[in-house]
């Protein structure tokens, strides 16, 4: 019961909350109505997510022809010149690719981010963003102080250690 209620007060509706829409008495999202430029937002961001899983596919398929090539099994001069030129053609194509993947992933989140702050979700957004990335990092400082502190408690333990093997080698060394 409480962690319904809990859920309740956290959850978001899984569509963007633009305009207006009617509400249940349970708090669930009927109908929509959006605004035409909303729509339009709606739309290039779908037509961009498009056109990015077709540039990741074309990356993919570039990356799977320079595999082929550099697995390819002739060993004559022609071959390897073919080879070559097939690879050094998939790597200017990866790169060409890579680049319109990062201008479509650029414009895709500016458009992400105003269609946002028109739904008033910008700044919870954000603030996630951040929450996210200090746990992150203080996460990893608690990760390198505990790894250190255990370090420095097997500290005295590894000079017994070594100062054993230190002995015996001696020991060795005069018998």
């Amino acid at each position: 019961m409480i962690i319904r209620n809990i859920r309740k007060v956290f959850s978001f509706p899984k569509l963007p909350f633009l305009g207006q829409a009617r509400v249940s008495p349970n708090r669930k999202i009927i109908q929509y109505k959006y605004s035409s430029y909303q729509t339009s937002l709606l739309s290039k961001i779908q037509s961009l997510d498009r056109e990015i899983n077709e540039t990741t596919n074309a990356i993919l398929e570039a990356q799977t022809v320079r595999v082929r090539s550099f697995f390819s099994q002739e060993g004559n001069f022609w071959n390897g010149l073919q080879r070559k030129i097939v690879d050094s053609n998939a790597q200017k194509s990866v790169a060409w690719h890579q680049r319109q993947l990062f201008d479509l992933k650029i414009e895709r989140n500016k458009l992400q981010d105003h269609f946002d702050k028109l739904a008033g979700r910008f700044w919870l957004k954000k603030i996630i963003r951040f929450s996210i990335a200090l746990a992150l990092i203080l996460l990893i400082v608690l990760i390198v102080t505990a790894s250190l502190f255990a370090f420095i408690s097997l500290l005295p333990i590894l000079t017994l250690f070594f100062f054993t093997l230190l002995c015996l080698k001696a020991s060795k060394s005069k018998n």
